[in-house]
């Protein structure tokens, strides 16, 4: 498709922290967006800001109408961050090959 995971790295120390990407992904029939960061660099904002960036430059650049968002019932910080990503709440889904129901967020 054009697009995939990207490292995100910090500017000083150059320092790789975490990764944020758009995906197909079997189950799902929008584009996923999804983010991973190490422990140490959670709750300061990063992983929105790159997060954020992605989603737009995605979005544009290759003119997807929506994006969608999986996380677990118990990630309230992905819940939050997929919510300032101006996502919303959709339904429960469960991917194939999988056992564990997940939320599913969606752009309007």
């Amino acid at each position: 498709m054009g697009y995939g995971n990207y490292a995100v790295i910090l500017k000083e120390g150059n320092i790789k922290i975490g990764a944020v990407g758009i995906f197909e992904r079997d189950g799902l029939n929008v584009a996923d967006i999804g983010f991973s960061v190490l422990e140490d660099f959670e709750g300061k904002g990063l992983m929105f800001e790159a997060s954020h960036k992605i989603k737009e430059e995605i979005m544009q650049k290759f003119g997807l109408k929506k994006l969608s968002a999986i996380t677990t019932k118990d990630n309230l910080s992905s819940q939050k961050l997929i919510e300032k990503l101006g996502l919303q709440f959709k339904n429960f889904v469960t991917l194939p090959n999988e056992n564990e129901e997940l939320m599913y967020f969606e752009t309007n």
